[in-house]
């Protein structure tokens, strides 16, 4: 949508007048308004007289002053030259068919088309090497003893089970989503810098005009950042969709608090980029209140534990360790304003490069209360 707006603002009437007809003018006045001044100019279509104002194709745009400047030294008033007239419509006219970088704004939104479509060619690709990797993460002997050892060892604690998550052994999804950060990062950018673009254009061409607009550049300066700052990060997040993608498998989901479960990793992708892994335990609360009219939002980490850090390139590509959930810790928590939740982390440095950085939720329960052993009396 901005992509046509903005070519319809910009390059459309360039392309347009480079076929309009040139046609003798006489110029009438140079009006000045402020710092900028304008040219009227006289033609004549099919014996009708008839006057205009416009300098070149970008009708919403104020004319270059150097251009004007130049104009009047070259055609003061009364000085023949030559305009180009729209065949279609003959009350449009122009002085200058030349084109102006202004017009430049409307490829803006190219870049980010280029870059979906990257991503969306890689896609196929990074598809096919995920689906190799869960089959030889179904096919590993690690994921066997899993499955043999821990079932067994939590099917007595049924009564612990959170309802909304699956226990058992099972491969953990990632809280976030690659894809959709940089998708919704990249929309938001492209709306972004499509509007401040436009106004950002007219500054710089008053500048080049000779005037000086401080209080204009001043004021655009924050909302250029907000768009630079949105194409870096739009840009982290497409790198990320080539890092390498750890696949996380656990013995349990669902964990009581004091117990412990196995996590084992493997890394989809070309590992020897990434320096060091790191898996960690994490605890944070998340809160929610007003103050007066605004609402804040807050996440506080409450616990962190670091698990495995692992250098070694095979120990980074396959590895395991254990998680041991703390018996004094809180529980997972969910309500309208506070949540107390758990998460793995999965950390891969990577020099020059966006880091690999995923996380996975679990559920912790609270501690199992044991009934008492009755004793048995002897008769």
């Amino acid at each position: 949508m901005f992509s046509f707006v903005l070519y319809q603002e910009f390059l459309g009437p360039y392309f347009d007048a480079l076929s309009w007809q040139e046609t003798p003018c006489i110029i009438t006045a140079y009006n000045r308004a402020g710092n900028r001044t304008k040219v009227e100019y006289e033609y004549e279509i099919d014996g009708q007289k008839l006057n205009s104002e416009q300098f070149d194709y970008l009708q919403n745009t104020a004319p270059p002053q150097a251009a004007i400047r130049k104009l009047k030294q070259e055609f003061p008033v009364g000085a023949k030259t030559v305009c180009y007239v729209n065949p279609d419509q003959k009350f449009e006219a122009v002085l200058s068919k030349g084109f102006r970088p202004v017009s430049l704004s409307a490829l803006i939104p190219l870049a980010f088309v280029v870059i979906a479509l990257l991503g969306l060619i890689a896609t196929p690709y990074y598809s096919r090497k995920l689906a190799s990797s869960s089959s030889k993460l179904s096919e590993s002997p690690i994921q066997i003893d899993l499955t043999s050892n821990f079932a067994n060892a939590f099917s007595d604690k049924k009564d612990w089970h959170d309802p909304d998550a699956t226990p058992g052994p099972q491969e953990l999804k990632p809280v976030d989503s690659t894809w959709t950060s940089f998708l919704g990062c990249g929309f938001f950018t492209l709306f972004w810098c499509g509007i401040v673009s436009i106004f950002v254009f007219d500054t710089i061409q008053q500048w080049i005009d000779g005037q000086r607009p401080f209080l204009q550049t001043l004021f655009m300066l924050p909302f250029v950042a907000v768009g630079a700052g949105g194409i870096v990060v739009t840009i982290m997040y497409f790198l990320k969709l080539f890092n390498p993608v750890p696949k996380l498998l656990v013995s349990e989901r669902v964990i009581p608090l004091g117990d412990s479960i196995r996590i084992k990793w493997v890394m989809d992708g070309n590992t020897s980029s990434i320096k060091k892994l790191t898996v960690k335990l994490l605890g944070e609360e998340w809160i929610q209140y007003q103050r007066g009219t605004s609402t804040y939002t807050e996440t506080n980490l409450f616990y962190e534990e670091v698990l495995a850090n692992e250098f070694a390139q095979d120990r980074i590509e396959v590895g395991e360790t254990t998680a041991n959930i703390p018996a004094d810790s809180m529980h997972t928590f969910h309500a309208n304003s506070n949540k107390i939740r758990w998460k793995l982390q999965v950390l891969g440095e990577i020099a020059f490069w966006p880091d690999v950085d995923a996380s996975y939720a679990i559920t912790v329960l609270p501690q199992a209360v044991l009934p008492p052993i009755e004793e048995v009396s002897e008769e």
